[in-house]
């Protein structure tokens, strides 16, 4: 301001219409966490600035006036009246904070701990090998044992800006743990944090623990000391079954643990929710069903229809027999054939030999899963029947929209009412089609395996053996010696390499051909010559 400006101040006051908040200016933090205002008082011309004058400025820039720090303010304002003269003469702008918000405060993330190994299953490595070390298997564990531990975080604590909007703490980690059967939950503070609640998971039994990424159980057991027959009769339990002996022909096994037999499985009885381990083999007599919702391991199978979800492993041979299998079949020993048997499996394969120098037929599908092929047959007569439902409804439909169109809207409120009636419920049964219709579609999807999967004949594959994956169907018209195919979706061709054992590490696999007349030597010349039968 010129000399000349300061000397015509006074006379000008009189007559100027000042408008104090002009002399305001507010800056705020990126974070909105800070505001501050700064005073010019070159454009009050002397004019005093009130509390009233902050505090309107405040509400029209839209900062809490509740979060402003009003001492200060009264404090600079009063030094501003005291002094406005020597200011105006020599105006120095006044800045401060006038605003200060709360920061939101971050949380803790939960976690989840298991004192036990997780079930695993068993996959087929890219060479070929199966992994057979990280499989299911049972871990037995006793009375009042710690499981889990789980803590479910600490939520974050919400802070305020300086425009008074929330400002939300980050999302923790919140794990979630579904607890089964016989799990006893404990809470436990900590005595120098109360905030941190810890809920220890304890088995109220003794028995077989089964873990997943969120999940804990405890099957308690039933042992029984002997074989299972006449002496024992049927066994219906809720837990897991540990049979010393074998389970004898006619004998009922239904439990809703895992079963676990020191011999043979006999019977063709039998229904188990976790998994079979028998130390003999698989071989009943009738012509029932045995299912499994886990896994099979054995040393062979024998006549049998097996229904299983999990991976099957074999030591040996499977004889006249059928399986669907939702995991991978891994016959494992040196006489792992499939013989005059059927096995459907929804991952890999990985067999010794397929069929045998008798040339009886053996039949292995890839990739295929048979309960939702299975549900979708039993979808696809639903849906039969529900558009026969429909159709017998059409005629009446069409008789009621004559007689509508035909009362050109002088029906009675008694007619309206039950063709309304009529035709909800009709329109009812199109929409319920409709949506069946949709989840066949996507089951019809589900029925295959989308992932790639192989199979692996570690020996050979005699005719008239057949491989099938999805539309290909590969008939074995001569001996294949040492092979491996891997199946994907959209195949066109099939496509056999060599196949290799990596742990022998025997370089004259490589060089045998994938196809070869068959060898119509016997076993014992062919173990006379050095070979591994």
């Amino acid at each position: 301001m010129s000399a000349e400006e300061k000397a015509q101040l006074p006379d000008l006051l009189p007559g100027v219409q000042i408008n104090p908040q002009r002399a305001l200016n507010l800056d705020v933090s990126p974070d909105a966490l800070t505001a501050e205002i700064t005073i010019n008082p070159a454009r009050l011309y002397g004019h005093p600035l009130s509390m009233t004058d902050v505090y309107e400025f405040l509400e029209k820039s839209g900062i809490a006036v509740d979060k402003a720090n009003w001492e200060l303010v009264r404090t600079y304002l009063e030094e501003l009246t005291k002094n406005i003269k020597n200011i105006m003469v020599n105006p120095q702008r006044i800045r401060f904070e006038i605003a200060k918000g709360t920061p939101a405060l971050p949380g803790e993330d939960g976690w989840l701990k298991f004192y036990h190994p997780r079930a695993r299953r068993v996959v087929i490595r890219e060479d070929g090998s199966a992994d057979f070390r990280n499989i299911d298997r049972y871990i037995h564990i006793k009375k009042d044992e710690k499981v889990a531990t789980l803590f479910e975080g600490i939520p974050g604590t919400q802070g305020l800006n300086v425009f008074g909007k929330p400002i939300y703490p980050p999302l923790i980690e919140r794990p979630k743990l579904t607890v089964g059967n016989n799990i006893i939950i404990k809470k436990e503070q900590q005595a120098d944090n109360p905030q941190h609640v810890y809920l220890e998971h304890y088995s109220s039994c003794d028995g077989v623990i089964y873990l997943t990424d969120n999940s804990v159980t405890v099957a308690s057991e039933l042992q029984i000391n002997s074989d299972v027959g006449l002496s024992t009769g049927n066994v219906n339990y809720d837990g897991t079954v540990k049979v010393k002996g074998t389970i004898e022909e006619g004998s009922k096994i239904n439990c809703s643990g895992s079963l676990i037999v020191g011999g043979n499985i006999e019977s063709d009885d039998i229904s188990v929710k976790g998994d079979i381990e028998a130390k003999g083999g698989i071989k009943p007599k009738g012509k029932g069903a045995i299912r499994v919702g886990g896994a099979i391991r054995a040393k062979f199978i024998e006549n049998a229809f097996i229904e299983v979800s999990g991976d099957l492993i074999i030591e040996g041979s499977i004889l006249q027999s059928k399986i669907l299998c939702l995991g991978s079949v891994f016959l494992t020993g040196p006489t792992g054939n499939i013989i005059t048997s059927e096995v459907i499996a929804y991952g890999g394969i990985s067999v010794m030999n397929l069929g045998s120098t008798a040339e009886l037929e053996a039949s292995v599908e890839l990739g295929f899963h048979f309960k939702n092929d299975r549900n979708y047959n039993e979808g696809a007569e639903k849906l039969r029947e529900m558009d026969k439902e429909i159709d017998t409804l059409q005629p009446k439909i069409q008789q009621i929209k004559r007689a509508v169109m035909a009362a050109r809207g002088k029906l009675d409120d008694e007619k309206k009412k039950k063709f309304k009636f009529f035709f909800d419920s009709y329109q009812k049964k199109v929409n319920d089609r409709k949506t069946f219709f949709d989840e066949m579609e996507n089951l019809k999807v589900q029925r295959y395996n989308p992932e790639n999967v192989a199979l692996v004949v570690r020996g050979g594959a005699f005719p008239p053996s057949v491989i099938r994956y999805r539309r290909h169907v590969e008939k074995i018209t001569v001996f294949q010696s040492k092979f491996m195919i891997v199946f994907h979706p959209g195949q066109e061709k099939v496509v056999k390499t060599a196949w290799t054992d990596k742990r022998t590490g025997d370089e004259r696999r490589k060089s045998e051909p994938v196809n070869s007349p068959i060898d119509r030597r016997s076993i014992a010349e062919r173990r006379a010559d050095g070979e591994d039968i």
